[in-house]
């Protein structure tokens, strides 16, 4: 294991701060300044942090060691000091310069990655992800574990990072949510859809056609996935519309022409309505969904045709309906088997942050080519 000091609270004002120490020499440095025997994983020693200066004992701190590791030895070392900068900085020092040369970075490289990772926790739309992002550094730490794996075998290192890619090809649209965009004629259901997915009332809902505008946005989770929804201006003959709604139908085209896919509604009793294919062959893919009352679609919604909808009558299953249809045209996976390997502390490895899957990439694709992947090697030691 590299020897590295990381901390792993939140950088900024504090009342605590926590260290993760480890590597041979960092914890020998770190036993000197305690004055003791580290304690074993599991166990909680309160210590001073005295260095020596100059021949005077100087008291950075003090503070509690908490034990990580396996099989009866500290691998790793959790350093809870007070939060202020000033003494976190001083503790960094004694550890990775003891005689104060200055040289501080390189034993402390690995630092960004970790930082981000929690960064990702803290910003991610919804518990799982900010959970899984959390799992990569915990327990097991599965990211550095699979990281330290792929350095040790280079001959494997590439398909070792094809793999936690596709994971990432799998997982990350729970860190950055995909743009679905509501589309259709006037009056087709879609600020009633669009509020009945966020939950809330964030659309106004008339049967005025044209109330809609401009664009309405809300973060809405389907399924476990987060998504961004959006209601867009509806349809209609040009020749009826004034300046106003005529612009709102054309950012609204502008905004679907961006979107990861469109959710087209349409009025299945509306004559010359109907829509059973995507508008543009390059465009984002579409859905067709047709709405219509539950006494005009007749009988209970189980025989009601694929894609048809009565969203205010039968709303739980306008949702499925939504779901599913999203989920196959995103190709987004159900997460119940992402779930429990999270809460049973065996998630995948996933590079969840850019500079590592860039680095990853240039290890996956360099596997024919040793100077490069000697390189890309080089580049994943150093950001770790």
């Amino acid at each position: 294991m590299r020897a590295k000091v990381v901390e792993i609270t939140p950088h900024g004002v504090g009342g605590v701060a926590v260290l993760d120490v480890c590597g041979a020499d960092l914890l020998s440095r770190l036993e000197t300044l305690a004055g003791r025997a580290l304690p074993k994983p599991g166990e909680v020693h309160f210590v001073r942090l005295i260095r020596d200066r100059d021949g005077a004992a100087e008291l950075l701190d003090e503070g509690l060691l908490v034990g990580r590791g396996s099989e009866g030895l500290s691998e790793r070392i959790e350093v809870h000091l007070h939060g202020s900068r000033a003494v976190i900085q001083a503790v960094r020092e004694a550890l990775v310069d003891p005689q104060g040369s200055g040289h501080t970075r390189d034993a402390t490289v690995g630092d960004s990655l970790e930082v981000r990772y929690r960064g990702l926790a803290a910003a991610a739309p919804t518990i799982l992800g900010a959970r899984l992002a959390l799992s990569q550094l915990e327990g097991p730490r599965v990211l550095a574990t699979a990281l330290d794996a792929l350095l040790e075998e280079p001959l494997e290192a590439a398909r070792t990072a094809g793999r936690m890619l596709a994971s990432h090809g799998r997982y990350g649209p729970l860190f950055h949510p995909q743009r679905i965009v509501l589309a259709g004629p006037t009056n087709a259901g879609k600020s009633t859809l669009l509020n009945l997915l966020a939950g809330e009332e964030l659309a106004l809902v008339s049967s005025i056609a044209g109330t809609t505008r401009d664009t309405v946005l809300g973060r809405v989770v389907v399924d476990g996935w987060p998504l961004i929804v959006v209601d867009t201006a509806g349809e209609r003959d040009a020749d009826t519309v004034g300046p106003i709604e005529r612009a709102g139908q054309v950012l609204a085209r502008d905004v679907a022409a961006r979107a990861d896919a469109v959710l087209w509604l349409v009025q299945a009793c509306a004559k010359g309505s109907h829509r059973d294919a995507p508008s543009c062959a390059t465009g984002p893919p579409e859905i067709v969904l047709h709405t219509r009352s539950a006494e005009g679609l007749g009988g209970d919604h189980k025989d009601w045709p694929p894609g048809h909808v009565a969203t205010i009558e039968e709303p739980e299953h306008a949702l499925k309906v939504v779901g599913e249809s999203l989920r196959q045209t995103l190709h987004l996976p159900p997460l119940a088997d992402l779930e429990r390997r999270v809460q049973g502390g065996n998630p995948p490895p996933i590079p969840l942050d850019d500079d590592l899957r860039s680095v990853l990439k240039r290890v996956a694709g360099a596997e024919s080519d040793s100077r490069e992947l000697g390189a890309a090697l080089d580049s994943l030691r150093a950001l770790m």
